[in-house]
């Protein structure tokens, strides 16, 4: 019985921990489709406007900060068929877009570049080497790369950097004003505030609302596909309680017809069986948690592209998820089990040797 209680634990363990990795996949497939932060974005409204306007728009009620962005499109100087995207704050960008950083520090200077890991890989760039960008616009402008950063904007083919040195080379690049707002504002106030002077703001979306997703249907039937397949693996997880259970009722046939025969009800006869199935769910929900931190989710980010990093270890929504499943799921193997166990005679039960 002990060593079938710990493989039960096993089993449940294992499946759970698979159930808790795919809705930590499904959670952050919708991240990325609908929130900016999966992006690294810190601000919630983008703004048309000249940059000038940041100044107003900064003094909006509701506003955190605001900043002008510049975006332009550039080629590699040595190798024309590299293309990325130069993009530009004024002083600090981390305020407003802050992907990870994967090696070296952030920008300080006008003549240094954080650079997308897909970028560094594609042109093969260190901390310390020359990003050389060829303009559309006909200017070229070099920068010091101190930086490499996961971004997911273009295949990890983007560099941050200061605008003076890319305004210099183009000075038709046209901006647009990134603005943040104060953690208990609402958006709806301050994009109302913002039309009553002028300026239309756009929210800033996920993947999704940039194009990068292959199409947002795609991201959808994946997503579903995923909580299917969590739900027949809760469906295994079910079955193999209510297999034991069946096997520990028929082990204990005569003790639950001499409980039945003293005047149990149906209620306390169940509560036998889901002591049991709750017992072996709450020693394999810890062992379900830490087998998808600590080892599936490890290995499965390694398996994304090299350019990103994926943060799969299950959040704390996840696990209360499937800890709630693990004991819904005992529960109704308790009362499958029960059911069965009473609908047979009690003397049937006595009789047994």
């Amino acid at each position: 019985r002990p060593a079938r209680t710990a493989a039960m634990v096993a089993v449940l363990g294992a499946s759970a921990s698979l159930v808790l990795l795919l809705l930590s996949i499904g959670a952050l497939l919708r991240d990325l489709e609908d929130s900016p932060v999966a992006l690294g974005k810190r601000y919630q409204l983008s703004v048309t406007a000249p940059p000038d306007a940041a100044s107003r728009i900064a003094k909006v009620s509701g506003v955190a900060a605001a900043a002008p962005r510049y975006e332009a499109n550039a080629a590699d100087s040595f190798d024309l068929g590299q293309t990325f995207e130069l993009i530009a704050f004024p002083g600090d960008h981390t305020t407003f877009e802050a992907p990870d950083l994967a090696e070296g520090r952030r920008v300080r200077s006008p003549t240094e570049a954080e650079v997308g890991l897909g970028l560094a890989q594609a042109l093969d760039l260190h901390p310390g080497e020359t990003l050389a960008a060829q303009l559309f616009g006909g200017g070229e402008v070099r920068f010091r790369v101190v930086g490499i950063v996961h971004a997911l904007r273009k295949e990890g083919r983007v560099a941050y950097v200061q605008p003076d040195r890319l305004l210099a080379a183009d000075p038709f690049v046209l901006p647009t004003v990134a603005v943040r707002i104060e953690r208990d504002a609402s958006l709806a106030e301050v994009r109302r505030d913002l039309a009553v002077l002028g300026f239309v703001p756009d929210e800033v979306g996920g993947l999704g609302s940039e194009g990068l997703a292959r199409s947002e249907r795609f991201v959808n039937v994946l997503g579903a596909l995923l909580f299917t397949v969590a739900g027949l693996d809760g469906l295994v997880c079910l079955y193999a309680l209510v297999q034991m259970l069946a096997l520990t009722a028929s082990e204990r046939r005569r003790a639950v017809a001499v409980v039945r025969a003293c005047g149990a009800s149906r209620a306390q006869v169940t509560a036998i069986f889901a002591g049991a199935a709750l017992t072996i769910a709450a020693l394999a929900a810890p062992v379900a948690v830490s087998i998808q931190r600590f080892a599936a989710a490890p290995l499965v980010s390694r398996l994304a592209v090299s350019y990103v990093e994926l943060p799969l270890a299950a959040g704390l929504e996840e696990s209360l998820v499937v800890v709630g499943g693990l004991a819904a799921i005992a529960l109704g193997a308790a009362v499958w089990v029960a059911r069965s166990a009473l609908s047979e005679p009690i003397v049937v039960g006595l009789r047994d040797e």
